[in-house]
């Protein structure tokens, strides 16, 4: 079943995550010290703003608190150190929210994508062919088998997207959520994911891109690999970094 839940619990929860995965990619070693370092920075904070902002306003003014001038002010240090529970950002990047969410409610294609039936749900499954237990928390999922995934990027045009979903990795994060779903709901059942990319810069351009199956599948075999990576590392309690030799580079 799709559970909502904070996120303070849901990243409390020890299961697998798409984010783990993309550290076990690097190394073994990157995934052991940020499960141990939370990673922090400007560009989560406004993600997470952007997130509520479309997906759950009820929630904005009780999650996300908005500070004059820059993040360097004393005014904004004051205001995340009184708030630690909250994410703060600036008057400026909240303007700039605002003329996001103006340009997709623009467009009434891509804006209906937003009418889902669950919004912001998690999951909690065991991944058939590893058994590694995993957890995934979803945007938008519709019941006829769409997923979608609301991002923010640079530039949203489909030659340059291209690139960041491969540099991202979220043709990966998209098999997980299917593989989630299908455990859940029977084989079949979820089919398609789609990206809803939202630019952060003027014109504030959108686009939407439902990613091809071939994709998919090969992510779902590169998140095979790499659950199986984290259960040995686990079970040999070695989590190794790059190797110790001189390695040939294709460039």
């Amino acid at each position: 079943m799709l559970v909502k839940i904070t996120d303070d619990e849901y990243f409390s929860r020890p299961e697998i995550s798409h984010s783990d995965l993309e550290l076990v990619r690097k190394s073994l070693k990157h995934y052991v010290y940020f499960k141990q370092n939370k990673q922090e920075s400007s560009a989560l904070d406004f993600g997470k703003a952007f997130h509520t902002f479309i997906l759950e306003p009820d929630l904005f003014k009780d999650q996300i608190l908005v500070a004059p001038g820059t993040r360097y002010t004393k005014a904004y240090k004051d205001l995340v150190a009184a708030n630690p529970k909250k994410t703060v950002i600036t008057d400026e990047e909240f303007q700039k929210l605002y003329s996001m969410r103006q340009s997709l409610m623009s467009m009434p294609k891509l804006s209906k994508l937003l009418n889902a039936d669950f919004v912001e749900h998690a999951m909690f499954w065991q991944h058939a062919e590893s058994g590694v237990d995993c957890r995934s928390k979803m945007d938008l999922v519709h019941k006829d088998g769409v997923v979608i995934d609301l991002k923010t990027t640079e530039n949203a045009s489909q030659i340059d997207f291209e690139g960041s979903i491969k540099a991202w990795g979220y043709h990966r994060q998209g098999a997980l959520y299917l593989d989630g779903l299908n455990a859940l709901f029977g084989k079949g059942s979820y089919h398609s994911f789609v990206i809803l990319a939202v630019e952060k810069k003027p014109p504030f351009n959108c686009a939407a891109y439902s990613l091809p199956d071939h994709l998919i599948v090969d992510a779902a075999h590169d998140n095979l690999l790499n659950l199986l990576k984290i259960k040995q590392a686990k079970l040999t309690n070695h989590f190794p970094g790059y190797p110790d030799e001189v390695q040939t580079i294709g460039v």
